[in-house]
């Protein structure tokens, strides 16, 4: 599905909805959405700011012809990651073939005591562990597939799960 923006604006000129990328999320969160605005940033994707009705808002992300499988991917790294429970991970909305819907996190400015804390909380999530290092379902880096499999060894994990795939796609 093309999500080519067509935008809405109000009597003063201010865009108020991307009427596709509004149409869409509306469909996958059954959920009405009051405004869009596009979201800087990201070089794979197309993120979109929701505001919803209830006054929540929510990210977006599209991609036209996303390989199978591609937000789906994301959206269970995210579920894992959130289990942990050892860093704040934006919620999984919902999740369709062509786009990703996840909770707003709101930026903020940088100092010494997030710095501190995003320590503390990737300590945590490292304390967590896994069974071993990789992953069992396909996913992706970027645009690129990662074929499954894990190994007991990171370094055998980098060489054969992320350096070597990417050395034959790049011969």
């Amino acid at each position: 599905m093309r999500l080519a923006p067509r935008v809405s604006s109000d009597k003063n000129g201010a865009v108020a909805r991307m009427r596709s990328i509004a149409d869409r999320a509306e469909q996958v969160l059954g959920s009405a959405v009051v405004a869009t605005t596009p979201v800087a940033g990201g070089d794979i994707c197309i993120s979109t700011r929701l505001r919803l009705t209830d006054g929540r808002s929510a990210l977006m992300k599209t991609r036209t012809n996303a390989p199978e499988g591609f937000f789906e991917s994301e959206a269970r790294g995210l579920r894992w990651l959130a289990e942990a429970d050892a860093v704040p991970v934006a919620e999984v909305l919902a999740v369709a073939p062509d786009c990703l819907i996840v909770g707003w996190v709101e930026p903020t400015r940088p100092s010494a005591e997030h710095a501190v804390a995003l320590g503390r909380d990737l300590a945590g999530l490292h304390r967590a562990g896994a069974d071993a290092f990789g992953n069992a379902e396909p996913g992706f880096i970027g645009p690129l597939p990662l074929a499954p499999g894990t190994t007991d060894s990171w370094a055998d994990f980098y060489a054969a799960k992320r350096v070597l795939p990417y050395l034959k796609l790049a011969s």
